[in-house]
C-alpha cells in the first residue's frame, strides 16, 4: 500500500513539474 501512496505523490509532483 505504501508504494500506491508513493506512486501517486510521485506523479502529483511530477506533472507539474512537466508542464
Amino acid at each position: 500500500m505504501a508504494l500506491c501512496w508513493e506512486y501517486l505523490h510521485s506523479l502529483h509532483i511530477s506533472l507539474p513539474r512537466i508542464s
